[in-house]
């Protein structure tokens, strides 16, 4: 059973371990000492209890005295535990509280419940312990009697299982349900009725039927609901009392409407009432179910129901214009919003005015304003322009209210109450602006709604007259304009393959209307032979809507047998599935402008060919090729902004100096390349100043002819001049405002000498600054094209990223400016918005190097160490193949013939390489050879006897020594014919020109030294041909291949395809 809570003691007692009154102690004392000496007539009193009951010593659980009910004990030895429960130890669970313990821890009186076995039942007894103190004051004894209240139990756990039944019964339902008693309380509620009132079940009961309503009546009364005086006209108050009154009625049922305490709407609930019973006592169960929104539904389809009969009598109305069709529109709707004035103003979003349409009868008759205003900006309205600034409707329902946004109206204006407006919006554009006011009740949501659709409604058919009369004066107008017009018009009905055909259109080619029929045939027949298959391709696409329009110009056959250009356009009309069904449009004799059009074509043509022969003129005033010399490795890239550029470079050189000049004439193309022109002739005058090592001098020269020549205000050239002494690599230079040249890899921009822009001033004077320049180092010269590459609104490549790029840059100048070229390709497009100019100066000394081999096994070593330190002084791929390939042919002879291949002897090997040329020196231990006594390998006549004589052996003998002499720029072999010396000159290369933005050159890759790759395998050869790259040089055993392939070919009668680009 379920633990109880001790209850007090008796008025006066004092709990324990406090100190005691010793008048008490000792009235307890005598009380005790009484109960002993009558302790006859007690039992007899005690034993006429239903219930048993027990005297207990507070100490060992020994019952003293007990009744007959309680049963029979032996004194001095039977505990309570043991004569109620029949157990061994005292009651100690907390489903079985001990009443002792209780006692003697409170010092009061105690109750508890616990499950007795009686006759061998099981029962519930309430158990009572009161106190009996001794003379010290604490808990000596106890007075325990239980009570059996098993069957109370059994029934308040029936009632209450009952009260649960009907609770989930109530709670299954989905309208709210009330349990209301004779005092108009609430006994039951389920949670329905919590979540109308959005209170909960607990607190509602207790409550009356109006506070789950939230009935704003209720609050006019003193008691609450039903005490109000206008409680007796409540439908739902009337069926409860006579619920209540009436119990033999059936119940009663009906809807009410109520106001809602804290809010402006009003409620709808539907109820019905039944009596009934509960415990014997009269109830009345409720139901309540709100039907607002049912309520909102009827007058809503009521609302629409008269909005779609006044939109009908607004369609049929015959109006006799569309001022006439808005005016009566206007008055339908305010009979159906029920208001009493409205207007109607028209809005135009490019202006931004409001122009007057329509007044309603009403207004007209109150309004008393003179000279009223009927058109308006936006900025001058007021609250009522508030529709158009935030393009949504407004709803004023207390007119006279203030507000910031009102302006006030003139006086003689008609009264306004409550007030409603919306915007009429035609393609996501107001349109217009139509507004209701003065209803007897406020205007809502739903109204507005309703206003909003039916507006819309009006003006798609307002839109509809527009376009009718709009059509009506367009037919007028395209009446006089096919009239007065040249071109020729057709319309071609699709379903019927009809096709009409004007006069006009006749008449472009020459014949009157009634000699041509009106065909398709008749169009199609007169296209140009070259022009017909696009035209119908166009025709058929735009009516598979696979073009979006029809617009092409063709030629057409005149009756005199010549060609007229025609412009012909049309638009067609397609079904709702998009299947066009008639098609028209016009054609337009366009031969005039054709003519015209080319005519400009030639024109432009022929200044096409012009810019390009000035773009080759002004090409040859760059080098067209760089020097060759020994200490200096030269690199240069030179690409226009446009077709013809306004910066130029030069380079010059004599025994002891290098000179180079750069220059960056203002703006871009035609202009600028005439100055670079001029101002190119002006310093070839002083160009041996500069040779002489004067850079100063030079530039002082240069400005002052500038001065005299240069007539253009605003245009100052900017110029960098520099000389290097070759022998010490000190660069002298100066500088007229050009960008700073680089100096890598230390990646450090070289001191900038004083100077303006060249012409600036004649009294400018240049300074003259020295570097000595590293051996292995390179000089970047280049104009600012370079460092200011953007990407339309941020600098992507400036200065300090072209240091950082350069920092980590190798190899040869050659290779750097392609790197260079590939880093700013990586982030613009090409041409660059200003001119570009980059010159590299590789300042290198001179390689030697001697290597010593014994076998064949070494050659390639050899010739890879040689390529290597050609391609590093800048060397093109085909010299630096040709000397491989000899030294290769050289070393094979050497070991071969000369040492005969002993291991024992050795073939040495000495380079030297620099910027402009190669010597090699290759010697053996052998004895030597004349070279005069080997037989020339290409003569026709030999070739030819040693292949008819199939003397395979003999026609492959001096074929390396022909190489060399073909590779190389000059061979010689010693007396004894054991030692030879070879020396290629390096070729003299161009610039890197780009003459036109649009016409990039061709990305070529990164020669890696190794040559390309070519098959000589016979079957591959007979089947795909032999193909040779272009610049490829072949070594003697692939000659001998080549040979061996044709001679085999030759004896089979086979053909082979040799291609060599």
């Amino acid at each position: 059973m379920k633990k109880q809570t001790a209850r007090t003691g008796k008025p006066g007692q004092k709990p324990p371990g406090k100190k005691k009154n010793n008048k008490a102690i000792c009235s307890s004392a005598k009380s005790s000492d009484e109960i002993t000496l009558n302790s006859g007539k007690l039992k007899q009193i005690l034993d006429s209890l239903v219930y048993p009951l027990y005297v207990i010593n507070a100490e060992n659980y020994i019952v003293e005295f007990a009744n007959q009910a309680a049963g029979k004990f032996k004194k001095n030895r039977t505990t309570c535990y043991q004569l109620s429960h029949g157990r061994n130890s005292p009651c100690l669970r907390q489903d079985h509280p001990c009443p002792l313990e209780m006692v003697k821890s409170t010092g009061k009186m105690a109750r508890t419940e616990h499950i007795h076995k009686i006759s061998g039942r099981t029962r519930i007894m309430a158990v009572h312990g009161h106190p009996i103190f001794g003379k010290n004051g604490k808990v000596d004894k106890i007075i325990e009697y239980a009570i059996d209240i098993t069957d109370r139990r059994s029934a308040e756990h029936l009632l209450q299982t009952e009260k649960n039944k009907l609770q989930a019964v109530m709670n299954a339902c989905p309208v709210a349900l009330l349990v209301i008693d004779e005092n108009n309380k609430i006994l039951y509620v389920n949670q329905a009725a919590g979540n109308f009132s959005g209170v909960s079940t607990d607190v509602l009961r207790g409550k009356k039927c109006g506070d789950v309503l939230l009935c704003r009546n209720r609050l006019l009364g003193e008691k609450g609901c039903g005490t109000s005086p206008l409680c007796p006209d409540c439908g739902i108050y009337s069926a409860i009392k006579s619920g209540l009154e009436n119990r033999s009625e059936p119940g009663t049922s009906g809807e009410q409407i109520l106001g809602v305490a804290g809010c402006s709407e009003s409620l709808w609930v539907r109820f019905r009432t039944a009596p009934m019973e509960i415990s014997g006592k009269p109830c009345v169960i409720i139901s309540l179910d709100n039907i607002n929104e049912q309520k909102k539904l009827e007058l809503y389809q009521k609302k629409s129901i008269k909005r779609i009969q006044s939109l009908i009598k607004i369609l049929q109305y015959d109006s006799s214009s569309l001022q006439d069709f808005l005016d009566f529109s206007l008055q339908e709707i305010i009979e159906i919003t029920s208001s009493k004035i409205g207007y109607i103003y028209l809005y135009d979003e490019n202006t931004r005015q409001l122009r007057l349409n329509s007044w309603s009868r009403e207004v007209m008759k109150e309004c008393r304003v003179l000279n009223p205003q009927t058109c308006y900006e936006l900025s001058q309205t007021g609250i009522w322009g508030e529709v158009v600034r935030q393009r949504r409707p407004v709803i004023i329902n207390n007119f006279s209210e203030y507000h910031p946004l009102k302006k006030g109206y003139p006086d003689g204006h008609v009264h306004l109450d409550r007030f409603m407006s919306i915007p009429v919006m035609v393609n996501n554009r107001i349109a217009a602006v139509a507004a209701v006011a003065n209803r007897n009740e406020d205007y809502t949501d739903r109204d507005c709604e309703q206003f909003t659709m039916l507006m819309d409604a009006v003006w798609k058919e307002v839109e509809r007259k527009k376009i009718g009369e709009d059509l009506f004066r367009s037919r007028e107008q395209f009446a006089l304009a096919v009239k007065g017009t040249h071109d020729g018009i057709w319309d071609w009905d699709l379903k019927n393959n009809k096709l009409y055909l004007s006069a006009r259109w006749k008449e472009m080619l020459g014949y009157r209307d009634d000699e041509l029929e009106n065909s398709f045939e008749t169009f199609s027949s007169r296209l140009h032979p070259e022009d017909a298959p696009r035209v119908m391709r166009h025709i058929d696409q735009y009516l598979k809507n696979e073009s979006p329009e029809y617009s092409i110009e063709f030629r057409f056959r005149h009756k005199n047998g010549s060609y007229i250009w025609i412009l012909a356009r049309g638009e067609a009309l397609r079904d709702e599935k998009g299947m066009p069904y008639r098609m028209a449009g016009s054609h337009t004799d366009i031969t005039e402008r054709k003519q015209h059009e080319e005519k400009i074509f030639l024109e432009l043509e022929q200044k096409k060919r012009s810019l390009l022969e000035a773009g080759e003129i002004q090409r040859s005033l760059l080098p067209g090729t760089l020097p060759v010399l020994a200490e200096l490795n030269i690199a240069a890239w030179y690409m226009p902004s446009q077709e013809l550029g306004g910066d130029f470079f030069d380079l010059r050189h004599n025994e002891n100096f290098v000179a180079v000049i750069t220059a960056d004439c203002t703006g871009h193309g035609i202009e600028a390349s005439l100055h670079a022109t001029l101002l190119k002739a002006i310093t070839d005058r002083h160009v041996q100043v500069l040779l002489d090592g004067h850079a100063d001098e030079f530039l002082n020269l240069v400005n002052q002819d500038v001065i005299s020549y240069f007539h253009t205000e605003g245009d100052f050239p900017v110029m960098f001049a520099g000389v290097l002494e070759r022998s010490t690599g000190i660069f002298s230079y100066a500088n007229a405002n050009f960008e700073m040249p680089v100096l890598f890899p230390q990646g450090q921009t070289i001191e900038k000498p004083e100077g303006f822009h060249l012409g600036y001033a004649r009294d400018t004077v240049y300074k003259c600054q020295k570097l000595k320049i590293p051996e292995n180092s390179t000089l970047a010269i280049f104009s600012d094209a370079i460092i200011e590459i953007d990407s339309g609104e941020t600098r992507v490549f400036s200065r300090s990223h072209l240091l950082e790029t350069l920092r980590g840059f190798s190899g040869s100048a050659q290779q750097n400016l392609e790197k260079l070229r590939t880093r700013i390709r990586g982030i613009s497009t090409f041409p660059l918005k200003d001119d570009v100019t980059v010159i590299l100066l590789e300042y290198l000394p001179a390689v030697k190097s001697e290597i010593i081999i014994h076998n064949k096994s070494q050659i390639e070593n050899a010739t890879a160490q040689l390529s290597e330190k050609m391609f590093a002084c800048g060397y093109e791929p085909n010299a630096v193949s040709a000397a491989a390939i000899s030294t290769e042919e050289c070393l094979l002879n050497a070991l071969v013939h000369g040492n005969h291949e002993d291991p024992q002897k050795k073939v040495i090997i000495e380079f030297y390489i620099d910027c402009g040329k190669t010597i090699i020196r290759i010697t053996d231990e052998g004895r030597g050879f004349n070279p005069q006594e080997i037989p020339d390998p290409a003569k026709p006549g030999y070739l030819k006897t040693l292949l008819d004589t199939d003397e395979e052996q003999k026609y492959t003998h001096g074929r390396g020594i022909w190489l060399i002499k073909k590779y190389m720029n000059f061979v010689e072999y010693n007396q004894t014919g054991n030692s030879v010396r070879m020396i290629k000159i390096r070729p003299a290369a161009g610039p890197l020109y780009e003459s036109l933005p649009k016409d990039e050159p061709e990305e070529k890759p990164e020669y890696s030294g190794e040559p390309p790759a070519v098959c000589f395998d016979y079957q591959t050869v007979l089947k795909t041909g032999l193909s040779i790259p272009a610049g490829y040089l072949l070594n003697s055993r692939e000659f001998g291949i080549l040979i061996h392939l044709g001679r085999r070919a030759y004896n089979e009668n086979l053909r082979i395809a040799v291609r060599v680009e």
